[in-house]
């Protein structure tokens, strides 16, 4: 009995917050193509600007990055955000990423912002851990992000309860898809074009 007890204790442990929060998934559209073109010394240097430039506009936005890999990035705004809200975090985090890199006309990139349940927690053994997000916030943007739906070049990908959930109403929102989940709903993927 004490061990069941104390196996709960630690799964409970590593959970570190629960909840409704918001994932951004952000990585280079024409990766591939450039890649081709280039050599590695140039594809190195581009990938180090991406990331100098999103990485200080996460950090300005209180976001926790999960991964950097490649051309990719992770970060998630966890549900203790509330005023701001997460969702409200990410969506100008993305708006900001965008025009930023919309000035380097280098880059071609792909956002999509996922709010849903989710839980933060570490995982790893003794000598390595790291931190996860589980649930619907990250498996929402990550099938968003997956869809590769033609961004325009300056528009971020969300759903319908990200855009719920920003503050202000002034924001105009476009269909553009539907995600298919696994209980056989649908999920409507909206676009909304950076100014």
């Amino acid at each position: 009995m004490s061990s069941a007890t104390n196996t709960e204790s630690e799964e409970l442990s590593s959970v570190l917050q629960r909840g409704i929060g918001t994932v951004l998934v952000c990585d280079l559209s024409d990766i591939s193509q450039s890649a081709i073109s280039m050599r590695p010394e140039e594809l190195i240097q581009r990938l180090n600007r991406l990331f100098e430039t999103q990485v200080p506009i996460l950090r300005r936005h209180s976001a926790l990055i999960l991964s950097q890999s490649g051309d990719a990035i992770r970060a998630v705004w966890t549900p203790d955000h509330v005023n701001p809200s997460h969702a409200q975090l990410a969506f100008v985090t993305g708006c900001e990423i965008i025009a930023e890199l919309r000035r380097d006309s280098g880059f071609s990139i792909q956002i999509a912002i996922g709010t849903g349940e989710m839980v933060l927690a570490q995982s790893g053994g003794t000598k390595s851990q790291s931190l996860q997000v589980v649930g619907q916030a990250n498996l929402i943007a990550e099938n968003i992000h997956a869809e590769r739906i033609p961004n325009q070049g300056s528009s971020l990908l969300l759903t319908p309860l990200t855009a719920k959930i920003l503050t202000t109403n002034d924001r105009t929102f476009e269909l553009v898809g539907k995600l298919s989940q696994a209980d056989g709903s649908n999920l409507d993927i909206l676009r909304f074009v950076v100014p």
